[in-house]
């Protein structure tokens, strides 16, 4: 029994030790302009004063309603307003650059899934970026890309990368999210309308640490792992905000100034592009996600939502955005060590083989 023991605690050391892994750790930063803010573990947008504009583009079929069960390629742009940098300990202080606001501008592509009726879907994030921007303050309006699309100065960009296991050092927070969870966007299971997700990019060009806006702090990294670029993961949440029922040409609408018909559509659609050529891939139906095909539904039209009428509507919707993010490091396991998955499953092999040949031997002894 002692034996047994022993080897079933092997097991649970092996299993707990290799959650600890991973290849990008959240830690602590610096923010160097127009700081030096130390020792910041947190970039704090609004929780939901930011806005997301989801144009589908490539839905199977050719119609802009995908039906249940069906896939469709899309182009998400969206913005919202940072408000605070948090700091490892405690507080917190506002987040500004040279006496103007902070804009987080976001671009993504991807595949959702319709996975049930009333448009309710899983998202999975292939190619995008993201980046800061300084916008003269008190000019910001995450309902109008005009806003944050002109007279806008460039802090900072970063790109998706592949997924990978997330983990955290002694000063950071946010980690503990395994790489199958990470670049995709779930629906809350309690809340049909509304959605989270874990992004994860690496600072452009190439993600080396260096003195950019954001420098992360490379302490506390398991011994023997080597640094091999800083990077922000980003956690977003979302909430599905429908347009009129009426159509886009209705006053009420909220989201009609981006349509093509109206005075200033055609500028909020070239804004939406701009920042999804400039974030995402240039060339293709990324960069011409928004106004680039009206008999597809990509020229941004939300009204009656995204399918939720299950029968009528353009395809596209708007969602309520708000968001965190967590700067770290991207970081390489020491020469000769298994990936985690692989000690995991080296050790449950062992330990299995153990078990058994106990078995064996005590029942040729009790023979």
């Amino acid at each position: 029994m002692f034996r047994r023991c022993v080897i079933l605690t092997a097991i649970v050391a092996l299993l707990g030790g290799t959650s600890a892994r991973a290849d990008f750790f959240d830690t602590s930063a610096t923010i160097n302009s127009p700081g030096p803010v130390l020792n910041v573990n947190q970039v704090i947008g609004t929780s939901s004063g930011g806005f997301i504009f989801n144009n589908t583009v490539g839905v199977a079929g050719g119609s802009p309603n995908p039906a249940v069960g069906s896939t469709a390629n899309f182009v998400s742009v969206g913005s919202d307003l940072l408000t605070n940098y948090a700091f490892f300990g405690g507080g917190s202080t506002p987040a500004s650059f040279t006496g103007q606001q902070i804009v987080k501008v976001i671009a993504v592509s991807g595949v959702t899934t319709v996975v049930a009726p009333g448009g309710l879907t899983n998202s999975v994030i292939t190619n995008g970026g993201l980046a800061y921007y300084a916008i003269p303050t008190g000019t910001y309006n995450q309902f109008n890309p005009l806003t944050f699309g002109t007279a806008a100065t460039l802090i900072a960009k970063f790109q998706i990368v592949s997924p990978q296991d997330i983990g955290q050092t002694s000063s950071g927070l946010g980690g503990g999210i395994p790489a199958s969870a990470v670049n995709q966007i779930g629906l809350n299971t309690l809340s049909a309308v509304n959605a989270q997700g874990h992004f994860l990019l690496s600072e452009s060009p190439g993600g080396l640490v260096g003195p950019g806006f954001i420098t992360a702090n490379t302490a506390g990294l398991p011994p023997g792992f080597v640094v091999t670029g800083e990077g922000l993961h980003v956690l977003i949440n979302e909430q599905v905000a429908l347009g009129s029922a009426t159509g886009p040409l209705d006053p009420a609408n909220q989201f009609r100034f981006v349509d093509p018909a109206n005075p200033t559509g055609a500028a909020g659609l070239a804004a939406l592009n701009a920042f999804a050529a400039a974030l995402g891939a240039n060339g293709g139906v990324f960069a011409t996600g928004f106004g680039a095909d009206a008999v597809n539904g990509n020229t941004f039209n939300p009204y009656a939502g995204p399918s939720v009428t299950g029968t009528s509507g353009s395809g596209d919707f708007g969602t309520l955005f708000g968001n965190t993010d967590f700067p770290g490091v991207f970081a390489a396991p020491p020469p000769g060590v298994p990936e985690p998955t692989t000690m995991a499953a080296f050790g449950l092999i062992a330990a299995t083989t153990g078990l058994f040949g106990v078995r064996r031997r005590r029942s040729r002894t009790a023979a």
